[in-house]
């Protein structure tokens, strides 16, 4: 994060003013390539929703790494405008953007379909265990139907889902060739979104509490810089997909990500 530091009580009065001047100006800046990224995002969604139509219905794996995909950047867009705000729970969609992402390059590995349909079937699953535990007239009726699509989507790689049904996270990204994001953003993400940010919000460091937490600005902050990093490779995937070249552009995006992470 390019030397970029919250403190509390250790910094003089003048250093603390300075860092908080650099950290606004970063996310500022942050915020107006996430802009620019999303804008480059909006437009492959109308590409691939066009090259869609008219032909025949695609494969399960084409179907379940779109729904990835977009699932990543919608999240990614949650997460930019809690970082507007200045809000420490834009880490909150970071960790669902990286774990979406993460599930993406797995079933990316598999040139066939059936760690899409084990994918699949794992969100149908937790649909139907969460039904199945409510009290509501229809609750019984989505339960029978998502464990029914269970069971057509496992149908023939039984053994498979039994193995899968207990992986952790952790092993996905094994898997996936992907262990950096695990360890480096979604460890990162998965702090702020249990309890770890207690601190900041308890009235000994703060007297005003119509605002969030003490150093949101700076979890917003490392919330765009990985999730900018997220959805570089994400948009390079879609270029892919589509047989477009984007490597100009990405490259051109990662520059400006480097120009604010070094400012001091």
């Amino acid at each position: 994060t390019g030397g970029l530091h919250v403190t509390i009580a250790m910094d003089t009065e003048e250093e603390a003013e300075y860092h908080r001047l650099l950290l606004e100006k970063k996310l500022g800046l942050f915020l107006q390539l996430a802009e620019e990224i999303i804008s480059l995002a909006q437009k492959f969604l109308g590409d691939i929703s066009a090259s869609l139509k008219g032909k025949s219905p695609p494969s399960t794996r084409s179907r379940v790494l779109l729904g990835l995909g977009l699932k990543t950047f919608r999240s990614f867009e949650c997460l930019v405008a809690d970082a507007r705000a200045g809000r420490a729970e834009a880490q909150h969609h970071l960790k669902s953007q990286v774990e979406t992402f993460l599930y993406l390059l797995w079933v990316r590995e598999d040139i066939g379909d059936t760690n899409a349909k084990l994918v699949w079937a794992k969100s149908s699953d937790e649909r139907r265990k969460y039904f199945a535990k409510q009290a509501e007239p229809d609750s019984k009726f989505y339960s029978q139907s998502y464990g029914d699509n269970v069971q057509q989507l496992i149908k023939g790689i039984e053994q498979e889902w039994e193995a899968f049904e207990g992986k952790k996270l952790v092993k996905i990204a094994e898997e996936a060739k992907a262990d950096a994001y695990y360890q480096r953003i979604y460890r990162l993400a998965c702090d702020p979104s249990h309890i770890a940010d207690l601190t900041g919000y308890m009235p000994f460091l703060r007297e005003d509490f119509s605002t969030g937490p003490i150093g949101g600005a700076y979890w917003a902050y490392l919330a765009l810089d990985y999730g900018c990093h997220i959805m570089f490779d994400s948009l390079q995937m879609a270029a892919e997909f589509l047989g477009a070249q984007l490597t100009k552009q990405i490259e051109a995006f990662k520059a400006q990500r480097e120009s604010i992470v070094a400012m001091k």
